[in-house]
């Protein structure tokens, strides 16, 4: 009876060895394939690796002062948000901390507007052009939109406050449009640093992402399924605020999000549209260049994220409104801002047609929703859409002493869809005609050379005919002046399409 056993006790720790060997091999071989990859550089991410870590109080306090007042509050699960009362151009932060109208959930149809400052800002954001159009449509009440754009979010963000917006509320439907702040330079690391989770499986997946060799196998795996890709934004030590894996992911989770909760997705692409013109007084983001570094864009990188949107939409049969290609395809002119990124007027208004569009498509409102929309609705130099003018300017030539003050006639036709409004109760969104000093040769001395105000608020085909006052340049020479409207911190008028007057000068 006791050889039984010891034969027993003796295989069992040949096991026991044989196991601690083998992990201790196992172990060994890890070690050595987690030091080569880290050799070579190798580096993939899946997910937004999140950890607690303290988001620093001078981002905010920096953010503001470069607003030049309070705008932004810190939120411990978002980094920022709107502070409630704060002012952005025209726009009041409400009490909900959004810009715009207050959301009514008991509306019959209601979207969320999720996005950065592309959605949040403008000169009538899409949001709000899409809610005045249902209310043409489908009367007052019918609809309510909520414009969750918030100025430097990124997709990671995004995600995060879609996460508290439907813990609150239900929205029919959600549209989603991110991706230039993902892919800007963070001053140190990336989003996914700073937000804090306590999800037990991103936890653990935290942990395990820091491991070369779990990146290794999480990279195969996404081979094997056709969804592994270089990633433009993981180059040597540079840091994006959220790579272009972590995007993407961030994509399908936001739509899993969404339809968990019974809101048809919405995805976007950002169009980008580089100007060389100088601005003659553009808004900018608020706090845009505060948390991050902002260097040339890198539209070889934007268009790798939009890809990123493409390809999901279509792997998960997500709506898409492709803006990139739309923009690309549609002729008009002056559709985005001179920075290349913002959306102008007249891109704002084709967003929101392409998003009644859409809800045509879906049923969601009848088939001529569109057509009622673009017969009843107006534009104001507040919420502007294609603004140009026909001048004309007598003396068409021009001679006298540098300095001396001349009055010239000037009749001006509004040939546009737009109102020109004279007044605002802030220092834009306002029609002035503008004139700028060029040399004989063409070159341009001084853009804002002089500004006139108009007798009143000037209608759509409406003609407005007065004088105005020109002091001539200083020194003696032969000079050629160009006036062009302008609607103070938007555009001149030319970005429109619209012609300019040019008159010769010579001073003696």
């Amino acid at each position: 009876m006791i050889a039984p056993i010891k034969t027993a006790s003796r295989r069992n720790m040949l096991i026991t060895s044989s196991l601690a060997l083998g992990l201790l091999g196992l172990i060994i071989l890890l070690a050595l394939l987690e030091t080569i990859l880290h050799l070579l550089g190798f580096s993939y991410s899946s997910i937004p690796r999140e950890v607690s870590v303290q988001f620093d109080d001078t981002v905010i306090h920096d953010m503001n002062k470069r607003s030049g007042r309070t705008v932004f509050e810190k939120d411990a699960r978002l980094l920022w948000r709107l502070r409630p009362g704060a002012t952005i151009g025209v726009q009041t932060v409400n009490a909900a901390g959004f810009l715009g109208r207050d959301f009514n959930p008991e509306a019959p149809l209601t979207i969320a507007c999720c996005g950065d400052s592309c959605t949040a800002l403008g000169l009538g954001p899409y949001p709000e052009r899409l809610a005045s159009d249902l209310e043409l449509v489908l009367g007052s009440g019918r609809a309510s939109i909520l414009n969750a754009g918030i100025p430097g979010y990124s997709s990671l963000q995004g995600l995060r406050l879609l996460e508290r917006l439907l813990e609150q509320n239900h929205f029919d439907y959600v549209s989603f449009y991110f991706g230039w702040n993902d892919h800007w330079q963070a001053l140190s690391k990336p989003d996914s640093t700073f937000i804090q989770t306590s999800t037990p499986i991103v936890l653990i997946q935290n942990r395990l992402a820091f491991l070369r060799t779990y990146q290794l196998l999480v990279f195969l795996f996404k081979g094997v399924t056709g969804r592994a890709k270089i990633d433009p934004t993981r180059t040597g030590t540079e840091h994006y605020r959220v790579p272009l894996a972590d995007f993407t992911t961030n994509l399908e989770q936001w739509v899993g999000l969404a339809r968990r909760h019974h809101a048809v997705p919405i995805l976007m692409t950002a169009p980008a549209g580089p100007d060389t013109e100088s601005p003659t007084n553009d808004q900018t983001e608020p706090g845009s260049s505060d948390f991050l570094q902002h260097t040339a864009t890198e539209f070889h990188v934007h268009k790798a994220y939009n890809q990123s949107v493409r390809e999901v939409a279509a792997r998960l049969e997500v709506g898409l409104l492709d803006l990139e290609h739309l923009f690309n395809e549609s002729g008009q002119r002056f559709l985005i801002m001179n920075d290349g990124i913002h959306l102008a007027p007249a891109g704002l208004q084709l967003v929101s047609d392409n998003v009644l569009d859409f809800l045509i498509d879906q049923h969601a409102l009848p088939a001529d929703s569109l057509i009622k929309a673009r017969a009843r609705r107006t534009f104001s130099a507040h919420r502007p859409n294609v603004m140009t003018a026909a001048i004309e300017i007598e003396p068409s030539d021009l001679t006298g002493p540098p300095g001396q003050n001349r009055t010239l006639r000037v009749r001006l036709n509004n040939t546009g869809d737009t109102v020109w409004n004279t007044s605002s109760a802030y220092d834009f969104a306002i029609v002035r005609l503008g004139c700028s000093l060029y040399d004989r040769d063409g070159q341009l001395l001084e853009r804002d050379y002089a500004r006139f105000t108009l007798p009143h608020d000037c209608m759509p085909a409406e003609t407005l005919e007065f004088d105005i006052s020109l002091t001539l340049p200083a020194e003696p020479g032969h000079y050629r002046l160009e006036f062009d409207p302008v609607n103070e911190g938007v555009a001149w008028f030319k970005k429109w399409g619209s012609p300019v007057c040019s008159i010769r000068l010579h001073t003696t």
